[in-house]
């Protein structure tokens, strides 16, 4: 791997087969970009010094998750910059998370199909939210995800890929997310997440960010890829916010009113 990595980052085909080998194709402004990965080593050769990136992975069930890369100058005994080497760190977080999940669906709190949090158990963490927001002034932002098309997804290629599909969008937001943040399935097409401590600000520039992290998104699916779109709309919580309230605001952004 580290050889295909170094004689892509001197000839940019290697570089770019190498990529679309192991890693979604990256799109901003409606151009394929080169994964995080080949603008760190770039930057470590360019510039000599460590660099560090954080890039999206394809999870073999499916969904995306976020690795943070470090690479590190390779210098011969004249101090010259020959090559570069890489490491890999997984989220700290993912052992906790897991072992949370498992206690969740022990307590029946948690969407067994998709992976997340139960309709009942987000909608209750919600009024918590605004509880501690009432009391104390603490920032929450929620943000609601619809996937595309799922009728004819499944009429397509079947319930099972349906759920496949579901399941991907909610793990990935789950993954690109804070451990202090809370992500439940709502229903059919639809996930909420629970934002602790995001202003406006905040919220779009995550909402922005995840919108390009699941729309690049591919299933695979018995030899398939299978594209996955969603889209993103959310609410910070205001003085004299209800729980319904608070969503029509969120699900008026998701449709384009607001």
């Amino acid at each position: 791997m580290a050889r295909r990595t170094l004689r892509g980052i001197c000839g940019k085909t290697w570089l770019d087969i190498f990529c679309r080998d192991l890693f979604p194709t990256q799109k901003e402004g409606g151009k394929n970009g080169v994964c995080g990965l080949g603008g760190a080593l770039v930057s470590v050769l360019r510039d000599g010094r460590p660099a560090m990136a954080e890039v999206t992975l394809r999870h073999r069930a499916g969904h995306q998750v976020t690795v943070r890369v470090r690479g590190v100058p390779i210098r011969n005994q004249a101090g010259n910059v020959i090559g570069a080497a890489e490491s890999m760190d997984a989220d700290p977080w993912a052992f906790y998370a897991d072992r949370r999940h498992r206690k969740l669906s022990s307590y029946d709190c948690l969407d067994e199909a998709t992976g997340v949090r139960s309709a009942g158990y987000i909608h209750t963490h919600l009024r918590e939210s605004l509880t501690t927001y009432a009391e104390h002034r603490m920032p929450c932002s929620i943000l609601c995800v619809q996937v595309h098309a799922m009728e004819r997804f499944g009429a397509a290629y079947g319930i099972a890929a349906l759920t496949a599909a579901l399941r991907a969008v909610a793990q990935t937001v789950e993954g690109s997310l804070r451990p202090t943040d809370f992500v439940g399935h709502a229903g059919g097409n639809m996930f909420l997440a629970v934002l602790t401590e995001y202003t406006g600000p905040d919220l779009n520039k995550t909402a922005e960010r995840l919108r390009n992290t699941v729309n690049n998104m591919k299933i695979a699916w018995w030899g398939d890829e299978l594209p996955v779109t969603a889209s993103f709309g959310g609410a910070p919580v205001v003085s004299g916010d209800t729980e319904k309230s608070l969503l029509d605001r969120a699900e008026s952004a998701l449709a384009g009113i607001a």
